[in-house]
């Protein structure tokens, strides 16, 4: 999870001042006439962004080539120390793992979806201006490029002045980190029971593709540990 603060740009306005004469000709030659007119004047300002309300981004589901390929890249970092022990030689460019790679990757992006919507629950549930889950369009790398479930958490806008105020204020602080706890609380209690739900084959496989799955279930087990408060 990756928390951050929104922002927005300014609003141009413009307003009008009055009205400046302007001299102007028409014609050429003999015909040649000196004319007026009245142009009107603007006065352009910015005024801070009214922009409110948090929203929680999950990677864009066009972007799963990218995390299937982080969760193959991320998999050295993820090994325990006797691996081999237990699961056996592991290739990430095997089909067997590319496969299973794969289903990881539409695994997390339920589990994504379902922990972003837990914390915007959460905030609504204390007044926050709810501006929903989003996918993001355009990559962002803590999100996609994670051997895991991921989120980004827009706390607030700091371009809006009473937003601003929020986000500094220790109130706001601590109604912010109450309302993400909360969230991930619930969606532990949710992942229990998807785990209770699904078998556990926990084995000791011996062929290349159990080997992959015994590995991939083994990085699921450290995100379930990661997570507990």
């Amino acid at each position: 999870m990756c928390i951050h603060v929104n922002s927005a740009p300014a609003r141009r306005m413009s307003e009008l001042i009055g009205h400046k004469t302007v001299t102007y000709y028409t014609g050429k030659g003999k015909n040649r006439k000196k004319r007026t007119k009245q142009v009107p004047q603007y006065r352009h300002y910015t005024v801070p962004s009214t922009a409110k309300g948090t929203e929680t981004y999950i990677w864009g589901s066009h972007k799963n080539d990218d995390k299937e390929v982080a969760i193959r890249e991320n998999a050295p970092m993820m090994q325990e120390e006797n691996y081999e022990e237990k699961y056996g030689t592991i290739d990430v460019n095997s089909p067997e793992f590319i496969a299973l790679s794969l289903l990881k990757t539409k695994q997390f992006f339920k589990r994504s979806a379902t922990l972003a919507g837990y914390v915007q629950d959460e905030f609504v549930k204390v007044g926050r201006v709810d501006r929903d889950v989003r996918q993001r369009q355009v990559g962002i790398w803590v999100l996609q490029a994670t051997a895991m479930p991921s989120v980004l958490v827009e706390t607030g806008f700091i371009s809006n002045p009473e937003e601003e105020r929020y986000l500094n204020s220790e109130e706001g602080q601590t109604e912010l980190a109450e309302c993400i706890i909360r969230a991930v609380r619930q969606y532990e209690k949710w992942l229990q029971g998807k785990q209770t739900e699904e078998p556990n084959n926990n084995t000791q496989p011996v062929a290349s593709a159990g080997n992959t799955k015994a590995f991939l279930e083994m990085v699921e087990n450290k995100e379930k540990n990661k997570i507990k408060m």
